[in-house]
């Protein structure tokens, strides 16, 4: 996501800093303080949670927050513990708008800042780890999943959530595989099946794009 725009959601989100890597947050030194640091992960490991609290002590961000799609209930049980909020996607714009809205609303402490120092204006810090490689990363299936059709039963918007699901889920088996060394075979297995999955998904999204006479996003 870009860092210079507003996400219209019912009320307006500034988004001031994005990083592709979590690790250039917790890097960055900046006396400005947000309102809430969000991450966007495909697979939540227990590993997260220091670099995530690293990062809103080095932002001064009053929340922090996660947007994934996989995780054990261990590890959103340490998150929760941690006061980190917890939001399993994928998510729309209301979803995500409502999400926001809770978090901006709610008194809560932070590894980066005191009680009631909260910034001037509304603004954000989003974060999101790198993607496994794929034809259609999540922003273009978003705006695939908005096209109109004539399907009632709005398959391609179905379609386009599985491809993204899948996706995240290869990208889950591949940190299972390189976190557990036990069951590694399994979890490579695991991703190559997904993988085949996801290609065929993707096949299957290209050709009712082609009968619905929807224009493809760009791979």
């Amino acid at each position: 996501m870009r860092s210079d725009v507003q996400l219209r959601l019912g009320f307006v989100v500034r988004v001031t800093t994005a990083f592709d890597r979590l690790a250039d947050a917790g890097r960055r030194r900046s006396g400005a303080r947000h309102d809430a640091l969000i991450v966007f992960v495909e697979g939540l490991q227990a590993s997260a949670l220091p670099d995530i609290q690293a990062a809103a002590h080095a932002l001064h961000a009053r929340r922090s927050a996660v947007v994934y799609s996989f995780a054990t209930t261990a590890v959103t049980r340490a998150f929760a513990a941690a006061d980190i909020s917890l939001l399993r996607g994928p998510v729309d714009d209301a979803r995500l708008g409502d999400f926001l809205s809770a978090i901006a609303s709610a008194p809560a402490k932070s590894a980066g800042s005191p009680v009631g120092s909260a910034p001037r204006a509304p603004e954000l810090v989003l974060t999101g780890a790198a993607h496994a490689k794929r034809r259609y990363d999540d922003a273009a299936l978003a705006d695939f999943a908005g096209l109109s059709t004539t399907i009632a039963c709005e398959c391609p918007r179905h379609l386009a959530e599985i491809v993204m699901k899948l996706s995240h889920f290869e990208a889950y088996s591949a940190q299972c595989q390189r976190l557990d060394s036990k069951d590694a075979a399994l979890h490579t297995y695991l991703g190559q099946v997904t993988a085949t999955a996801r290609s065929m998904f993707e096949a299957a999204l290209e050709r009712l794009a082609m009968h619905e006479g929807l224009v493809m996003p760009h791979a």
